[in-house]
């Protein structure tokens, strides 16, 4: 985190980010919180640690301004969203990967998931 306010000292408002492979999504959710269009994606497995560190970071779940996605194949169609002391953002779950049967998993049987941060600009609430 450290090197990312040091190169980038004006913060990343306006940015749209891909986090790949994000694990916990540190990275992301910082940006996110800094103002970025954040998508941070990893395997299925990973989405609701990746659900749970957004709502770790000062996010709430729901409410009237929450936007919704659609899981993976191989999931539930479950839908999350989480809204932020400052501004707005969600968490989406989506597959993104290209299987052989065109079902969006990977070829292993385990789709590739992504859990989306967005912000506005309406600023603090």
């Amino acid at each position: 985190l450290r090197f990312l306010e040091e190169h980038r000292p004006a913060g990343y408002a306006g940015l749209r980010v891909l986090e790949l492979g994000a694990g916990a999504g540190v990275c992301g959710l910082a940006m996110a919180l800094d103002g970025a269009d954040a998508t941070v994606t990893d395997v299925d497995a990973l989405v609701p640690l990746l659900e749970l560190n957004v709502a770790a970071n000062s996010f709430r779940r729901g409410g009237p301004e929450e936007a919704t996605g659609t899981a993976s194949p191989d999931a539930t169609g479950s839908r999350a969203a989480a809204r932020p002391r400052r501004g707005r953002r969600s968490t989406r779950r989506r597959s993104s990967g290209s299987g052989s049967d065109g079902d969006g998993a990977e070829p292993d049987g385990h789709g590739a998931a992504a859990a989306e941060v967005e912000a506005d600009e309406s600023g603090p609430r």
